[in-house]
């Protein structure tokens, strides 16, 4: 998930040149996290690059473990 669609059109090239197909792209931000729920996913994993800085990590950490699948992981 990311909120710039250019950085979207960049992670999906080279997730295609990587062979990897298991990704689900979103545009979006943190912000937007809870409404996944509708959604019933069960994440496996759940990656945050540089940007955690500009989040509430208590709020975004709290906002995935609904949507994280048993076992699933998040680091915190």
């Amino acid at each position: 998930m990311d909120p710039s669609a250019d950085m979207l059109v960049t992670a999906r090239r080279a997730a295609t040149a990587a062979g990897t197909g298991n990704v689900l792209w979103l545009l979006g931000s943190d912000t937007d996290l809870p409404a996944l729920g509708a959604w019933r996913l069960a994440l496996g994993a759940v990656t945050i690059g540089q940007a955690l800085h500009w989040m509430d990590h208590e709020t975004v950490f709290a906002d995935f473990r609904p949507i994280l699948r048993e076992g699933g992981g998040l680091p915190w």
